[in-house]
């Protein structure tokens, strides 16, 4: 069962890496938008090291499943001899537990579903889609696609997809829960910085949908007002 698993946890890592990952270089300071808030220009100064940070801490607990499921197969090679004792807390029988179960399931398909909704906003936006609020020369508002729905698909599709890559982690069967490393220091620390990190980008982006409106108004005027009555929700249609 553990070797039936590792398909998703692949196609799990990739998707992940993908949704952290930035389509465009960071835009210059001196192109940014001005006529933004103190908390977005830290915001912008720092979210691509935090969004760094935050792929390493998504993609490592699947790479370290990834080996456990491999050493525990292949018990006679000698890095299965070092990794084992490191990677498995107590009983070398927790590693049977290692296994697919709805709940991964579950967040495996919601996160390859916000990867698709986050690549298609990639798509739709191309060249305008940065992580730092600035209005580009030749800039035009994309209504189409994801934005015909929501205005700000792109942040709904990181925030729900980062949720359901934790509920992946820690989901009966998998190597985070059955061999006992959230019970270690390092484990709870590690997973306390993951979550600390997905809390900390989720609230700053909703909180960047206001920002990004008003700078959107001001360049485009009455076409960004005619577009958010016809898309009047942020994130979540009839919710916000």
């Amino acid at each position: 069962m553990s070797l039936a698993k590792l398909p998703f946890l692949f196609s799990g890592m990739t998707a992940g890496y993908v949704l952290m990952t930035p389509p465009q270089p960071s835009v210059p300071r001196e192109k940014r938008s001005r006529d933004v808030t103190p908390y977005e220009r830290f915001f912008s100064a720092v979210v691509h090291r935090i969004v760094q940070l935050a792929k390493i801490t998504t993609c490592a607990p699947f790479v370290l499943e990834i080996a456990v499921i491999l050493a525990n197969e292949y018990p006679s090679n000698w890095l299965s001899h070092f990794l084992i004792p490191i990677l498995v807390r107590g009983s070398l029988a927790r590693t049977r537990q290692i296994a697919l179960s709805p709940t991964f399931l579950l967040g495996w398909t919601l996160v390859l579903l916000n990867t698709t909704l986050r690549y298609r906003c990639y798509c739709a936006l191309d060249r305008f889609f940065t992580y730092e609020l600035t209005v580009r020369d030749g800039q035009r508002l994309v209504t189409h696609g994801p934005y015909s729905y929501v205005r700000h698909p792109s942040y709904t599709a990181v925030t729900l997809g980062a949720i359901c890559i934790i509920l992946m982690h820690v989901a009966q069967g998998s190597w985070t829960k059955e061999c006992g490393i959230l019970q270690t220091p390092a484990g709870r620390a590690f997973g306390m910085l993951h979550v600390g990190l997905c809390v900390f980008l989720t609230l700053s982006v909703a909180w960047r949908t206001a920002g990004e409106d008003g700078m959107l108004r001001n360049h485009f005027g009455k076409e960004w007002e005619a577009y958010a009555q016809r898309v009047p929700y942020r994130m979540i249609p009839y919710v916000y």
